[in-house]
């Protein structure tokens, strides 16, 4: 069930920059295939020298590849190709804008996360999740739409496929990390208000700034929409609770980035955080 192309069939080459016109060196460019049942596999890596400029090969020939632009403190980015036989893609450009990161602490086991970054949409997760490269093996994440955990392994097999394989900020997912480990993410800062989409019953969200607010001040539309919400510590292994309406003592009251929330919305609405 492997997906083996020849390797040796053609090579993409150009330059990375940032702010438009400065070259940017020791940026991680990497080529991967995205198999009809969601295998990743990377086909190619290499670093851009210190004018910017790059040469990735070789790369198989006659199937769609995401080439993924990665340097830490920086948003990601990537382009999508498919190569004909022996092509030889020239004069690639990529501009990488300049932000920040933002480092979550994984413990062993479940994690309960969300990013509080601006990231690339396009960007398979194996680019995104490249500081902890061979250190996690599962993300799930909670499809309210749907009522059912839509699933992403490392390694997935035929039965066990890949249902998705980009990630977005509001959205919390559920990392396996095999050891403790920080994940450092890099994208870019987010100053304005965002918008949640929350379905009637259970919703897994995301909270996407880097600095710790009061939920009940944070949320600024329909928060009368809500009834109870949860995190996990991962350190204690347990659940901890906020009640919005006091109902129950409070284990927090203030989003985290980094966190992933249990949202229980009494209808279908969409909140605002800011």
């Amino acid at each position: 069930w492997y997906f083996y192309v020849d390797k040796d069939a053609g090579s993409v080459s150009g330059t990375v920059t940032t702010g438009g016109t400065t070259p940017l060196g020791d940026v991680i460019i990497m080529a991967f295939i995205i198999e009809d049942w969601g295998r990743i596999e990377k086909v190619g890596e290499t670093t851009s020298l210190a004018n910017g400029t790059f040469l990735l090969s070789p790369l198989p020939s006659g199937v769609a590849m995401d080439i993924a632009f990665y340097k830490q403190g920086y948003k990601a980015d990537s382009l999508h190709i498919t190569l004909s036989a022996g092509e030889a893609l020239t004069g690639q450009t990529m501009d990488l804008e300049a932000g920040t990161t933002y480092t979550i602490p994984l413990k062993t086991g479940w994690n309960l996360i969300s990013l509080p970054l601006i990231i690339d949409e396009d960007t398979p997760i194996p680019a995104i999740f490249y500081p902890i490269e061979g250190k996690y093996t599962r993300i799930h994440l909670w499809d309210a739409s749907s009522g059912y955990y839509v699933n992403y392994r490392v390694t997935p097999d035929v039965t066990h496929q890949n249902e998705f394989k980009y990630m977005k900020m509001n959205i919390g997912y559920w990392v396996y990390a095999t050891e403790d480990v920080n994940f450092v993410l890099s994208g870019v800062q987010n100053n304005g208000a965002k918008s949640v989409t929350l379905y009637h019953g259970w919703n897994m969200m995301g909270y996407a700034f880097t600095v710790s607010k009061t939920i009940s001040t944070a949320i600024t539309a329909n928060y009368d929409k809500l009834n109870l919400m949860w995190r996990w510590n991962a350190v204690t292994d347990t659940y901890e609770l906020f009640d919005p309406w006091g109902r129950f003592t409070n284990q927090f009251t203030t989003f985290t980035p980094g966190y992933g929330y249990w949202v229980y919305a009494e209808e279908d609405t969409t909140i605002t955080i800011q």
